[in-house]
């Protein structure tokens, strides 16, 4: 928002927060507006070097095109907390729960704005928009008319093209096609080597507008993409030692949007519905392809005295296949068909004119693969003068589990236990027998202030994350299985120790008369704990997951007594004692500060847990500490010693 002058600023629209076209400064919410000056001056090359501008957006590049996005502190490759849309359109993977965006490779001259909120989104916008929503809103193709030629060479030489032409269709509108092609160079190390990571492709598509506009319009837009990249990956799962697997993958897709806007009962009416496919091919590994056809309807009615009511229907299908051609996955059933219902209500009640307005509202979706889910949503918002808004909110959101998460088996690698009469155990990962699957819930409370000044904004947000029935794993009670088979390593008997995955605080029966002990919400953790999950940075602790469990009569917990390194390159990890209840609260603060000609953002996300009946905060453990899965506590003394603390950054941008 930078070069804006305060009436402009109050007349910033935005509509990810309510569905709808509405000033900035009247938003009940944490968003951000990037526009395309903003996007234009940055010099950025692609969403996600954009996104660094957005206070409380954590942005790293991991790779040639390969990136970890986050909002509000859970920052990873494939972020299952934040959904992502392209004019409405979502681009969240439900096979993984995340997105690749390195195929999110849009033409960044044609998009009008990214609109960022930070916090629950999903009682619009439905299961996923936990922690944050990022809407990239294109062009209408009649404003976007002429030709345009964009040629660039990186350091190394390799190019990117991009060409665009607007085409008038008389009365009727506009029409816009493109195409965008590039090739990004291989990263290199702090000592100069080169990485195998290169990442090319290109992408292509069109873009009609209706010459009508308000509630008389119509819109068409279809693209197809094409990419390629390779990456090593290295790890140290089999027995400890490293091991460094060489990783190609193709991604291509396409997708038709339509969408129309009518006058209906003195009010606005909008259809949306596009079809998507998505096909990902790990070369050596396998290929999982996504179908989605999504229909969405929503009506905001007539302003009645002090209200203004919008509801909508939603209902999306989805049909996914996995086809594997390596041990180390094992994927039951290969194919999947699912659907999701969803309705939403909500209503803007001016208790004051451009003072005091509350906002109620909520959505209920079901789908196949969890529940019925209500995620509600209350917001109050005070604005004192023109210039300055203060506002809280309590909302709820929920994730729906990915295929991944409930039809895969995973070979996890190699674990030394120390014992010379069973010296290697096979970990296997897996979904907890008779495990229901349930959404990961968030309950979230904010408060904020923002103020306008005569050339930018400030904003403040406070905000406290309570999450519960988080997906985690534990360690099978059953205990190691004799004799069993483990892939990648030779067709032999090995001892086989499973790690059951399910929600925390559910109890999966695995037998008769013998349970998971759930962790979380209030019960005690289990001993051993120990969790991580892809994030591409220093270890941090994520609240509410049990980690490995210690299972009746001693299992896996007995034998391996000899310490194993827990915290890799590139995972969060966690880990508890006995006694330590589970937490599972995130709290924070953010703030930005926008200005001509400068960007100055500070943000602090502080991790809190339950221990003992005392709220402590976490503390960082030094990378690569060694721990034992039998007895934590022993090893590592008091548990708010071993957790990573506030994270804080201040960045001037000149």
């Amino acid at each position: 928002m930078v070069d804006l002058a305060l009436e402009d600023l109050g007349r910033l629209e935005v509509a990810t927060v309510s569905r709808k076209a509405q000033k900035l400064s009247e938003t009940s919410a944490a968003v951000s507006v990037l526009t395309a000056e903003d996007i234009r001056r940055s010099g950025a090359r692609s969403v996600p070097e954009a996104l660094r501008e957005v206070p409380g957006v954590s942005v790293a590049q991991i790779g040639a095109g390969r990136w970890a996005v986050g909002v509000r502190g859970y920052a990873g490759r494939f972020s299952n907390k934040l959904l992502v849309l392209i004019d409405g359109r979502s681009v969240y993977s439900p096979l993984f729960s995340g997105v690749f965006w390195e195929a999110l490779d849009v033409m960044l001259e044609d998009v009008e704005r990214i609109e960022v909120v930070r916090g629950p989104g999903a009682s619009l916008w439905g299961a996923n928009a936990v922690n944050g929503v990022i809407n990239i809103v294109t062009r209408k193709a009649t404003a976007s008319r002429g030709g345009l030629l964009s040629m660039r060479l990186d350091s190394q030489g390799h190019p990117a093209v991009a060409v665009r032409q607007g085409v008038e269709l008389g009365g009727a509108g506009a029409l816009r096609v493109f195409a965008k092609g590039n090739e990004l160079a291989e990263s290199r190390s702090a000592s100069g080597e080169s990485g195998v990571d290169g990442n090319r492709g290109w992408l292509a598509g069109f873009r009609m507008d209706s010459a009508g506009s308000g509630t008389n319009a119509w819109m068409v837009q279809g693209n197809t993409y094409r990419r390629s990249n390779r990456e090593n990956l290295q790890t140290s799962a089999q027995a400890g030692l490293p091991l460094l697997l060489h990783l190609g993958a193709e991604l291509e897709g396409s997708s038709l949007v339509g969408r129309h806007t009518w006058g209906l009962a003195g009010g606005e009416a909008s259809l949306q519905g596009y079809v998507d496919t998505q096909r990902i091919e790990a070369i050596n590994y396998g290929t999982g392809e996504v179908r989605t056809a999504d229909l969405d309807f929503q009506h905001r009615l007539a302003p009645m005295g002090a209200h203004e009511l919008m509801w909508g229907l939603g209902s999306r299908f989805v049909q996914t296949e996995i086809h594997l051609s390596t041990p180390v996955l094992v994927v039951s059933p290969s194919g999947r068909k699912f659907n999701v219902a969803s309705a939403f209500v909500q209503d803007e009640i001016t208790l004051q004119p451009r003072v005091w307005k509350l906002t109620l509202g909520g959505r209920f979706e079901h789908s196949t693969m969890s529940r019925l889910e209500p995620q509600p949503n209350a917001r109050l918002m005070w604005t004192p003068t023109d210039a300055d808004s203060v506002w809280a909110n309590w909302s709820r959101a929920a994730r729906t589990p990915s295929v991944g998460e409930i039809d895969t088996q995973t070979f996890a690698g190699l674990q030394q236990t120390g014992n010379p009469r069973m010296p290697v155990v096979a970990m296997v990962s897996r979904p907890g027998p008779n495990w229901a699957p349930r959404a990961e819930r968030l309950d979230a409370l904010e408060l904020g202030y923002r103020r306008g000044f005569g050339n930018g904004s400030f904003e403040a947000v406070l905000f406290h994350h309570d999450y519960t029935h988080l997906t985690s794993i534990s360690l099978d009670p059953g205990g190691v299985v004799l004799p069993g088979v483990a892939g990648l390593v030779p067709v032999v008997m090995l001892p086989l120790q499973y790690l059951n995955r399910g929600n925390v605080g559910e109890r999966t029966q695995h037998r008769p008369g013998a349970g998971a002990r759930p962790a979380g919400d209030g019960e005690p953790a289990p001993a051993g704990q120990l969790h991580a999950d892809g994030h591409p940075g220093w270890p941090q602790h994520r609240p509410g997951y049990p980690g490995l469990g210690r299972g009746p009569g001693g299992g896996v917990t007995s034998l391996l007594g000899k310490p194993a390194r827990t915290a890799q390159s590139g995972a969060r990890s966690r880990v508890g004692s006995d006694g330590a209840q589970g937490g599972r609260y995130r709290s924070g603060a953010c703030a930005g500060l926008h200005q001509r000609g400068s960007a100055l953002r500070l943000a602090s996300q502080p991790v809190f847990r339950a221990c003992g009946g005392r709220v402590e905060p976490f503390r960082p453990a030094p990378p690569g500490t060694r721990v034992g899965l039998r007895s934590l506590a022993t090893r590592l003394s008091a548990p708010a010693r071993i957790c990573p603390g506030p994270v804080a950054f201040l960045r001037a941008i000149p």
